[in-house]
């Protein structure tokens, strides 16, 4: 994916500002409309008078006549191809000034050398790198993702419609950036472009070999995706898919909260996600609430406490899905696990979820401990804090080899997005009852026990802390960041 960017941004004009729609006006007389002699009180294009005096040269940006002018001029040069996506993306661009929408467009499919860096069962995901944009100058020779839209059903466009919309609506920090969509000319292919982040999700950043989760750390990532996860509540949204590979983690270390608007690509009856995550009450075919996020949620949480996705040593499948549903069963706490983290856990997957708590009431408990822990107010909560982290020095210091060997999951435990229609009809059908004698073996004996050791049975043969030993390549790729 090597390209010389350098020999191309010399070739492209000298644009200043952040808006740069090429109009009539800037091609006749580009020196003028970057003149720094441009007043700053009024539209250098209608005479506008602006509410404010402008401290930075004026564009055609400020001027919001002039703004929706050339946007809606502009719409005779572009589509989709399709009126429903072309409406949402000209709403996106028309209220993306006067209000908190994101800016989508149409791309044109010249994107550089592809590379898959991630794939799931309803898309793959690709790298690539914008080489024009008709509108932001920022944008140029940026990576972004493009995630490609499977055919999986007869209403893809307006189901892709929808995705745009929803995620055009909620134009925050705490979500990946859409930018538009493109088509893939060779298969017919549309693809959404994205903002790239550069830590990939969060289930890879837990495992990655530079990284080193304290439990300040832990906090404040749960912090940031409490606060993300409340703001999503409070716009009237529920995620439905909430998991570690739907949380991405920004060039800042920050949380991203990502596929929103993924249920608008399934039937709304049907449940998609990722078994250990999805709330037992999902199961039995109860309506989709904010407490199933809430439940999604503690699973996080565990696996910020052990370092490995929850039940990944055994198969996913009908039996545990009994399991947890009719036998409660949930994965097991570590030793390594704060007495005040272990409660509000087991608070959020409560099988019945009118006892689960709020997502303001999970925040608040976050917030105090992050606060009493920035601060170094050394109440009995943060003292077991400090206590667990020496556990997780131990774990980081052992060699490489045998973090990975934690990190292995059961080969029919599946991590990405899938239909749970199949089971849930076995169970339906009366052809698996609740009370079936399970037959199933773990595939590591080690949680079969009340609690275990963050890395059992294993002692750590120094007490130096290596952390940045590489992972082989045969286990995980450099490149592979989303899971989907």
């Amino acid at each position: 994916m090597s390209r010389d960017i350098g020999k191309l941004s010399q070739s492209m004009p000298p644009v200043k500002s952040g808006f740069w729609l090429w109009t009539d006006i800037y091609k006749q007389n580009p020196n003028d409309f970057l003149s720094k002699e441009r007043p700053r009180d009024k539209c250098f294009i209608c005479s506008n008078k602006y509410p404010e005096h402008s401290v930075t040269i004026p564009t055609a940006y400020d001027c919001e006549k002039c703004y929706q002018a050339i946007i809606e001029e502009d719409f005779k040069n572009w589509t989709s191809g399709y009126q429903e996506i072309d409406m949402v993306i000209r709403q996106s661009q028309l209220n993306s000034r006067k209000s908190n929408y994101m800016f989508l467009e149409v791309f044109p499919f010249n994107f550089g050398q592809l590379e898959v860096i991630g794939s799931g069962g309803f898309s793959t995901v690709y790298l690539g790198i914008i080489p024009e944009s008709r509108y932001w100058r920022q944008y140029q020779y940026n990576h972004v993702v493009l995630k490609s839209i499977l055919k999986s059903n007869s209403n893809i466009i307006t189901n892709l419609a929808k995705e745009l919309e929803v995620n055009s609506k909620i134009n925050e920090d705490f979500v990946p950036r859409y930018y538009g969509i493109t088509q893939n000319p060779d298969n017919g292919q549309y693809m959404i472009v994205m903002q790239y982040v550069a830590y990939g999700d969060l289930r890879r950043y837990l495992q990655a070999p530079e990284t080193f989760i304290s439990w300040k750390h832990a906090i404040y990532l749960s912090r940031c995706i409490m606060e993300s996860l409340y703001k999503i509540h409070d716009r009237g949204f529920i995620h439905k898919n909430f998991h570690t590979g739907n949380i991405l983690i920004d060039h800042t270390k920050r949380p991203l909260i990502s596929g929103l608007g993924f249920t608008s690509f399934i039937e709304s009856d049907e449940v998609i996600g990722v078994m250990p995550y999805i709330a037992p009450e999902i199961f039995d075919l109860k309506p989709y609430t904010q407490a199933a996020d809430i439940y999604s949620f503690a699973m996080i949480m565990w696996e910020f406490s052990s370092l490995q996705p929850p039940f990944g040593k055994f198969a996913h499948d009908h039996y545990l899905l009994i399991d947890i549903c009719r036998n409660h069963l949930r994965p097991t706490i570590t030793n390594a696990t704060p007495r005040c983290w272990i409660d509000l856990m087991q608070q959020c997957w409560e099988p019945d979820p009118t006892k689960r708590p709020t997502v303001l009431q999970v925040l608040e408990k976050l917030e105090l401990w992050y606060q009493s822990y920035d601060n170094n107010i050394l109440t009995e909560n943060i003292k077991q804090f400090f206590i667990c982290d020496e556990e997780r020095y131990k774990f980081y210091s052992m060699e490489r080899e045998k973090i990975e060997e934690h990190y292995s999951t059961h080969p029919q435990a599946i991590y990405k997005s899938r239909s749970m229609s199949y089971y849930i009809s076995l169970i339906q059908s009366n052809q698996i009852g609740w009370n079936d004698e399970l037959e199933r073996k773990p595939f590591d004996n080690s949680l079969n026990s009340s609690k275990k050791r963050l890395y059992p049975n294993v002692e750590p043969e120094s007490n130096e802390i290596d952390i940045t030993q590489q992972i082989d390549g045969s286990h995980l790729s450099k490149r592979r960041l989303y899971s989907i």
